[in-house]
């Protein structure tokens, strides 16, 4: 297991942008959005990649060259989503965050035209599509796209929806997210000697064999989360109603189906593996009797699940 103080919490993000003021920047966002403004422009009123194979390919192809380009505005937002992790309180980084935020959002709405148009087309002609050799390449993803139609809105309705998606679940995770990083506590271990942790930290020191320093941490980490446990509640509320309001607007029939179809999964194998994992419930129950043992107590307390019981020192190969 990796120690919190061995990681490393500089980065040479000079390996993506010299440093903000980095010409590169504005130059790739400008590119950016004269690819997007002459995609929009050229295919907005157009309906012939609905019918044509060839004129697809062409619209796909180019969408492709779009949201792969290394001058998309993703790699500013994952530049300064670096720099956030290393400092959350700085405001600056924050207001930049947004706004890229923003201004990506407008042009997922201003290019989500083509995904929408095309999965209105008829049964036949998507029958068609996914046997044309001209879209080999795409078949995948029309096959999932077509599978999923019924659960996409109109264009104005995606539009709401990408655009309350910050306000109505980020903003709210982010908050507490950002309160319990600010949280400190202080852990006494077995020697009586006193250490001030983040609560991070807090974590890492529930999984040591030092059982005063790991019931220490633990009481620490409750006495963190029971004074955020309102905002907690709040936040929770707010995502499920959000995510409760979507799902009642995509006509899901169960709480799971959005992740299951991005996952390409079938929801009845996720039930059959549920039921036989409850079914068998007594083997983590044994797991944890034998874990007690081994940790010579009579029984763990909860936040002793993830305690190490030590280190295997064996390297296999890759037939093993």
């Amino acid at each position: 297991m990796i120690s919190p103080k061995t990681i490393k919490t500089k980065w040479d993000l000079s390996l993506i942008y010299k440093d903000e003021k980095d010409p590169k920047i504005l130059l790739q966002k400008q590119n950016f959005v004269r690819k997007c403004d002459a995609f929009t422009q050229k295919w907005k009123r157009r309906d012939d990649y609905l019918t044509d194979p060839s004129a697809l390919k062409q619209i796909l192809d180019e969408k492709e060259d779009i949201d792969e380009s290394p001058e998309s505005d993703y790699q500013e937002a994952y530049y300064y989503s670096l720099k956030n992790s290393l400092n959350q309180d700085d405001t600056e980084i924050t207001a930049k965050i947004n706004k890229i935020h923003d201004f990506l959002i407008k042009y997922v709405n201003e290019l989500q035209f083509v995904e929408i148009k095309l999965s209105k087309i008829p049964k036949d002609k998507q029958k068609e599509f996914l046997v044309s050799s001209l879209l080999t390449k795409y078949h995948k993803d029309l096959k999932k796209l077509f599978e999923n139609a019924k659960h996409i809105l109109s264009e104005d309705a995606e539009k709401v929806l990408n655009l309350m998606g910050k306000t109505s679940y980020t903003n709210w995770v982010e908050m507490t997210s950002q309160f319990l990083d600010r949280e400190e506590g202080v852990v006494k271990d077995k020697t009586g000697k006193k250490e001030k942790l983040l609560l991070s930290e807090l974590f890492h020191k529930i999984r040591g064999q030092d059982k005063a320093l790991r019931d220490s941490a633990a009481k620490e980490i409750n006495r963190i989360m029971k004074k955020h446990a309102d905002t907690a509640e709040h936040e929770l509320n707010a995502v499920l109603e959000y995510k409760k309001i979507n799902d009642d607007l995509r006509k899901f029939k169960r709480p799971d189906e959005q992740r299951l179809i991005g996952g390409e999964i079938d929801a009845q194998i996720v039930d059959t593996l549920t039921k036989a994992v409850t079914k068998r419930a007594d083997i983590s129950k044994n797991y944890y009797h034998l874990k007690a043992q081994l940790l010579g107590q009579k029984k763990l307390r909860y936040h002793e699940r993830v305690v190490n019981l030590g280190s295997i020192d064996l390297n296999f190969t890759y037939k093993e």
